[in-house]
């Protein structure tokens, strides 16, 4: 039993400088990398609310009744708490929104999840210690660094937390419904806790002895641009001799007039010219394709960008990118960085604090929206032209421009226009005239017409004349103008 303790004390040990190391490594292509993820959870908004099964807030409801509190909160609440959506009322002045925005003396509520994100991504913990103290009209929430705290598994996991803070002598126990703690689970320890930059850490050790090495390597290298070979006396026997040895002024006074002949932008490129003084212009410094620092360094930036789940347009890069791939870019930042993070640490917050000050209270940060400019103009403009949003709402969301009188109404419809009516056409039905299409009614109308002066026609011609054929004259009427006008036929 005592050995078991002893190898326990000393694997939480191991941890805890552990934990430090991995503070140590905020820095370089690392910080560069978490850096978006904490200013964005750091701008999402905390609420709180309460949940009441019993006067249940449906939504169709809360439209129908315009309470637009219940519809909003609906759309940010973050997926873990999505099924709750009808039953959350939320409350808008709590104390505990007071003392998140100002959790302590030595930080503001920005500072606080800034810190906690940065800690999530490092050691894949957070912890705040809910500091009540007697008098106080509220309790201070403090950030406890991973490697100041450790958990005390007695009884139950986590029943208490031994926090000693570093370069002190001083050490407390805090009871654990007193300290809020969120992590990423290791799936090999249900107690433990795994964090990105563990998953990484290969890349980022090669990161940083690659920096170690360009930084030396331009540090204590001997780096002249060219080495001048100065020219041989000559020999007794003609022949090149000694190679004559420069006083310092001399060297100094070459070393000048080289500069002054070749250095320059406008002298790029100039051709120099070897005698006897000079022998030999050798080039000396390595370029930088073959040291090949820099791919080296692009490949390790590329590996601890995707393993916190950030990319470069994300990160400020914009070289080489467009409106198009920066949506899409922030869109899947936020859905597989900011929301899963914001839903982790909503669960946590709530777990703790929802004891603390009532059954039923739920804290949650609001589910984070991709940027997008332009999207965001063109759904306020259809919400405009859909008559969704008052004057003063486009006015203060989109322009930026304070109310104006007569603006907070919604735009009223027209009242519709009564069609004219008309009779229905000769043959027409009323349910025809109804139900037909118009230009279906068109086409009977003017066949219906033209059959029927087609038929006038054929009426005329028959009254005109006899059974025969023969032109009768008109009508067949007495007298003998008709008969005198019938052509003759032979008959007599």
């Amino acid at each position: 039993m005592a050995g078991g303790m002893a190898g326990a004390t000393r694997q939480n040990q191991g941890r805890l400088q552990h934990h430090n190391e991995q503070y140590r490594n905020f820095k370089d292509w690392v910080a560069v990398a978490i850096r978006p993820i904490i200013n964005r959870i750091a701008d999402l908004q905390i609420n709180v609310s309460y949940v009441n099964k019993h006067t249940r807030k449906k939504l169709a409801k809360a439209a129908r009744d315009r309470e637009w509190t219940y519809w909003a909160q609906k759309q940010s609440l973050p997926e873990c708490f999505k099924s709750l959506g009808d039953d959350l009322e939320p409350i808008e002045n709590h104390p505990l929104l007071d003392i998140l925005d100002t959790p302590s003396p030595a930080m503001v509520g920005s500072a606080h999840r800034q810190v906690s994100t940065a800690s999530m991504q490092l050691t894949g913990k957070f912890l705040w210690w809910i500091d009540q103290q007697k008098g106080q009209e509220r309790p201070d929430v403090w950030y406890v660094p991973a490697h100041w705290a450790e958990p005390i598994h007695k009884d139950r996991p986590f029943a208490a937390w031994k926090v000693k803070p570093s370069n002190t002598n001083l050490e407390f126990i805090v009871p654990g419904e007193l300290m809020c703690y969120g992590c990423y689970p290791d799936p090999a320890d249900p107690l433990g806790a795994i964090s990105p930059l563990q998953l990484i850490a290969r890349s980022v050790v090669t990161d940083e002895q690659l920096q170690g090495a360009q930084y030396h390597a331009f540090k204590n290298g001997i780096r002249p641009g060219v080495i001048l070979k100065a020219g041989r006396l000559p020999g007794p026997d003609g022949r090149p001799g000694e190679r004559m040895e420069l006083s310092a002024a001399q060297r100094s006074q070459l070393i000048t007039a080289i500069q002054l002949a070749h250095e320059g932008v406008t002298r790029h490129g100039y051709p120099a010219i070897v005698d006897a003084l000079i022998e030999d212009i050798v080039p000396y410094t390595t370029s930088p394709a073959e040291m090949d620092f820099l791919n080296s360094s692009n490949l390790t930036k590329s590996r601890i960008f995707q393993g916190f789940g950030v990319n470069p347009i994300v990160a400020g890069e914009i070289e080489g990118a467009n409106r198009a791939s920066a949506a899409v870019a922030d869109q899947n930042f936020c859905a597989n960085v900011i929301n899963p993070l914001a839903s982790l640490m909503s669960q946590s917050m709530t777990r703790t604090f929802g004891p603390l000050y009532g059954e039923g209270i739920v804290v949650w940060m609001e589910r984070a929206r991709p940027k997008d400019d332009e999207l965001h103009l063109r759904e306020w403009e259809s919400a405009a032209g859909l008559k969704f949003v008052t004057g003063n709402e486009f006015r203060r969301n989109v322009l930026n421009l304070p109310p104006m009188d007569g603006l907070d109404e919604l735009p009223k419809e027209p009242e519709p226009v009564a069609p004219m009516e008309r009779e229905p056409l000769d043959g027409e039905s009323g349910s025809e005239f109804d139900e037909g299409d118009e230009q279906a009614r068109k086409r009977k109308a003017r066949k219906k017409k033209l059959e029927k002066r087609i038929q006038g026609l054929i009426e005329k011609h028959n009254s005109c004349h006899d059974a025969n054929g023969r032109f009768c004259g008109g009508g067949g009427g007495s007298g003998g103008g008709g008969a005198s006008m019938a052509p003759d036929t032979g008959g007599g």
